[in-house]
């Protein structure tokens, strides 16, 4: 069975922490930009979060021979990332993560090729197990959960003020389930109200809640009335 436990705050701080910009690096995939930080950036934050109490440890690794119109190799590497930590009651735990890596190569190569293939794709397999701790895992969120993350972090609410307004969320939702309206169409309405400079419920302003609920009622009637 899975037991919890509870780590520091300041370690907990440090995990969650968004990635610095400035060790974010670009690269071109398959027509798509992606974001990633180098091994050595993944290094440096676990010695940071871990005290060089942390160690990796390769399970598997092996080649697939890729056929077809463009043959070459995948090499697959398995890992494992452990990481020690201390609980309040001063106890040293080891956590472990294991992760997946992988590196394509066009060509298939030699045994000295095979052996950077192997080392990339093992940095691959450990920034990913990294990433199960926290560090850099905002690099893997889609673009739809990058924009919400974002909301929620823009976000002018908060329990005290939704509890303030809770009447008016109240009928928010109430309309929504009366007219099956989705949260999309309800955005949609907010960028009708706010005239596209707000788009978002998430993101309305407290003060303007009970004016944008007028405007709901306001439609409401309209259309009952046509």
């Amino acid at each position: 069975m899975i037991k919890s436990i509870k780590i520091s705050e300041e370690l907990q701080n440090l995990l969650s922490q968004p990635t610095d910009p400035t060790l974010i690096r670009k690269r071109q995939q398959g027509g798509t930009t992606l974001s990633y930080i180098t091994g050595y950036a993944v290094i440096r934050k676990l010695n940071t979060a871990f005290g060089y109490c942390w160690d990796w440890k390769v399970n598997k690794a092996w080649l697939e021979n890729v056929e077809g119109p463009k043959p070459g190799q995948v090499c697959h590497v398995l890992g494992t990332l452990t990481a020690m930590v201390t609980d309040d009651n001063g106890n040293i735990i080891p956590l472990s993560k294991q992760a997946y890596g992988s590196k394509v190569a066009i060509l298939k190569v030699g045994p000295q090729d095979n052996q950077n293939l192997y080392k990339v794709a093992s940095t691959d397999a450990l920034k990913k197990a990294a990433s199960m701790f926290g560090i850099g895992s905002d690099l893997y969120l889609t673009e739809e959960e990058q924009e919400f993350l974002n909301m929620e972090e823009q976000s002018p609410w908060d329990d005290a003020t939704i509890n303030q307004y809770k009447t008016e969320w109240a009928y928010i939702q109430k309309f929504q389930e009366e007219y099956e309206v989705s949260d999309e169409e309800l955005n949609g309405l907010v960028a009708e109200f706010t005239g596209s400079n707000v788009k978002s419920i998430l993101l309305i302003k407290p003060e303007s809640l009970k004016e944008f609920v007028e405007y709901i009622e306001n439609l409401i009637k309209t259309q009952g009335a046509e």
